[in-house]
């Protein structure tokens, strides 16, 4: 382009050149990195900060090396073959480094010429001293071969100051320390803002700063395109104002703000109707942003604000919150890209991919390597930026649909709150009054959670439509939400007897399970030893999920008895036995079953009272139905129209009406066939096959009789029973 073009093209209205620009230092990789093998080799210049008090720099005077505050790259370190032996150019002073002589003391550099001269040797190694090895090292003397804590090295005589000289001090001070910087970044500074001039996104604590209402923020939700987003730099690296495009205008705070304590926190944040002056310097190739109405005020990111902090930790520390990334929107999407494909890696390796519940579907890893390589195109510098933010947000697109293995309809499942190495499952037991919450307010109805999967602990999961209820095994009854009157918080519980269940929409979110009840989602602090909601989707929110495999626990009653009703095929282990329900000669008899007892077959179990015992399941069972048997049930709770008989937790037979729950087991009989069940109870007729014949009944006199009278004992088979 001729000068005669080039004069037009800046004459154009609202093209800038860059005014000035400022190289952001970050640390070189390794040295080996950034070692040449001449001074006459261009690339990889570095520049030599003082460790110890950031924003301080060696500096070539005009006889010897001292300090200054320019962070220009006016070294280069050459390698001599030696190990961990290099020499400095300086590009400054066209000469190289040397030391007079090996001793303490200060003053101890100077320039020369040739690097023949053995004196231009310089032993530089990892730090020795307390402020750490990494990307921190000694300067030593090329005549030392055995470094110590106490062997002289490069030291900043003099301290932080334009007057400070190297010269050689004990390698574990302090003040012996220095870091090898590179550019990593040239920001450009304009002299005034035009929407033509470049922007930068700005990066902090790996959130994108925006503008939101009156005030800035920032989140993860990268934006392109959106002016909110881009910033700009008008003035010089020493006194600049920050734009923002959206608006066109500097950003700034309330005058006095962070400068009191007393000040009220809103103050400190950084508005779009406000201007404020700054100075940068840098650091591990992020950019510390100095408001100059102070001293010490530093932009920060806190309480989900741009705001500011006016402290000189914000520097002396690195705080996190003022370290600042500037970005093109080319640099910010590679970044972004880099910074997504890394969290991908990280978190969807192979082995997450498969059938089971906590899984993601076996075919969508070959998703997962397609979005890879969509990244990684995201930042190839030979892609134009419109196909790399098309790469970039159909990587995010497919992350974003990207779900666990849902549960299927008829699956027995435990839910579980994590944290920490905590787990908790969710039961069908409930606090009772007097229990309270966190907040030591009632928690009377809860679900209440505990480490152990016993037989209150499986739950159906029920599809209607799109959405799922949860009904306990152990009670039969619904999970549903009830309401604390205090202050309207929403809790799971158990429903009552003809209550409907609450219908969940049930997805998964950074590999947890959610169940969001009408807003409300189910959640659980696996510390505690309860269930809650939320109103929104959070930490405690997210669940884990476990199909019941082939075990799944009952518990049988304080009598010894249990009715049963089950989708599945089953076996039931020694010491339990498995009764069905007939008529025989009139009454009703129950008989064991041999063998394994069918799907959705009702039964009743005997076994040790009060005990949890684990039954078998045969998955795809096709053992054939029993003919002969009475006894009833359903996978749902049952809205009855007539009169049934269900057995009581004692082991006993009570007549229901109106309402029968799920998983129990019921039957219907007429008066007659079932009197003298209600009357003995089931201990007295348990192994009829055995007995061939009605077992005669008699008075305490020992007299037969053929009819009992409610309320009169009698005695059948040697054992005493009061007539019902």
């Amino acid at each position: 382009m001729n000068k005669k073009l080039l004069a037009l093209l800046f004459a154009v209205p609202g093209f800038c050149a860059a005014q000035t620009t400022y190289k952001v230092m970050g640390f070189a990789p390794n040295l080996e990195q950034v070692a040449v093998d001449s001074k006459d080799v261009e690339g990889h210049d570095v520049a030599l900060a003082f460790t110890r008090t950031g924003g301080w720099y060696a500096d070539a005077k005009p006889n010897e090396v001292g300090l200054s505050r320019s962070n220009q790259t006016q070294f280069r370190l050459i390698k001599t073959g030696k190990p961990n032996i290099y020499k400095l150019y300086s590009l400054k002073n066209k000469k190289f480094v040397a030391y007079t002589d090996a001793n303490g003391g200060p003053n101890k550099t100077t320039f020369v010429d040739s690097d023949a001269d053995p004196k231009t040797d310089w032993l530089i190694v990892p730090n020795i001293g307390q402020l750490g090895t990494a990307n921190k090292f000694d300067i030593f003397p090329g005549s030392v071969t055995n470094p110590q804590g106490g062997t002289q090295a490069w030291n900043a005589f003099g301290g932080a100051s334009d007057n400070a000289r190297i010269g050689h001090y004990a390698a574990n001070d302090g003040g012996s320390c220095w870091s090898f910087e590179i550019a990593t970044q040239e920001l450009k500074f304009f002299e005034s803002y035009s929407a033509a001039n470049e922007s930068y996104f700005m990066t902090i604590r790996d959130n994108y700063v925006h503008k939101n209402g009156e005030n800035f923020t920032a989140d993860k939700n990268l934006q392109f395109g959106d002016d909110n987003y881009r910033f700009q730099l008008v003035g010089t690296p020493d006194n600049f104002r920050i734009y923002n495009a959206a608006t066109g205008q500097p950003i700034g705070t309330e005058v006095g703000a962070g400068l009191n304590s007393n000040d009220k926190e809103d103050n400190n944040r950084y508005r779009a109707n406000k201007e404020s002056y700054f100075s940068a310097q840098s650091y591990g190739g992020r950019v510390y942003v100095n408001e100059k109405r102070g001293q010490n005020i530093y932009l920060n990111f806190r309480d989900g604000f741009l705001s500011t902090w006016h402290h000189q930790y914000a520097w002396t520390t690195r705080d996190p919150g003022s370290q600042i990334l500037f970005t093109t929107e080319d640099g910010i999407l590679a970044e972004a890209a880099k910074k997504l494909e890394n969290e991908v890696k990280a978190q969807y390796p192979e082995a997450k991919f498969g059938d089971e519940l906590g899984l993601y579907p076996k075919r969508a890893y070959d998703g997962i390597k397609a979005t890879l390589e969509l990244l990684k195109s995201a930042q190839d510098p030979s892609e134009n930026i419109q196909d790399k933010k098309a790469a970039f947000q159909s990587a995010k697109d497919f992350l974003e649909i990207l779900s666990l293995n849902l549960p299927k309809d008829g699956d027995l499942l435990y839910i579980a709150a994590t944290r920490d190495n905590n787990v908790k499952y969710f039961t069908s037991q409930v606090h009772a009054n007097g229990d309270v919450d966190y907040d030591h307010k009632s928690s009377e109805g809860f679900l209440t959670t505990k480490a152990t999967k016993t037989a209150d602990a499986v739950f159906l999961y029920t599809l209607n439509g799109k959405k799922a209820t949860l009904t306990s095994v152990a009670t039969g009854r619904r999970v549903v939400l009830g309401e604390r009157a205090e202050d309207h918080v929403f809790y799971p519980t158990m429903a009552a007897e003809a209550g409907d269940g609450t219908q969940f929409q049930v997805s998964s979110r950074d590999g947890k399970y959610t169940f969001d009840g009408g807003g409300h989602f189910l959640a659980s602090d696996a510390n505690m030893d309860y269930a809650l909601t939320y109103n929104s989707f959070s930490l405690f929110a997210g669940l884990r999920l476990e199909r019941v495999g082939t075990t799944l626990p009952v518990h049988i009653g304080e009598g010894g008895y249990a009715s049963f009703w089950c989708p599945s095929e089953y076996t039931v282990p020694t010491g339990v036995t498995a009764f069905r329900l007939h008529i025989v000669d009139g009454m009703v008899r129950l008989t064991s079953i041999e063998g394994n007892v069918p799907k959705n077959t009702g039964i009743i179990l005997q076994g040790a009272p009060n005990t949890d015992v684990n039954l078998t399941l045969v998955p795809n069972g096709n053992t054939p139905a029993i003919v002969d048997n009475l006894l009833q049930g359903s996978a749902e709770p049952q809205t009855l129209t007539t009169p049934v008989y269900a057995l009581k937790k004692t082991g006993r037979l009570v007549k229901v009406k109106g309402y029968m729950p799920a998983f129990k087991a019921y039957f219907t009989a007429t008066e007659s066939q079932v009197r003298e069940l209600l009357e003995r109870g089931l201990t007295g007729i348990v192994n009829v096959e055995a007995q061939q014949e009605q077992a005669p009944i008699y008075d305490l006199s020992g007299r037969r009789v053929q009819n009992t009278t409610k309320g009169q004992l009698y005695i059948t088979n040697g054992k005493k029973f009061i007539a019902k």
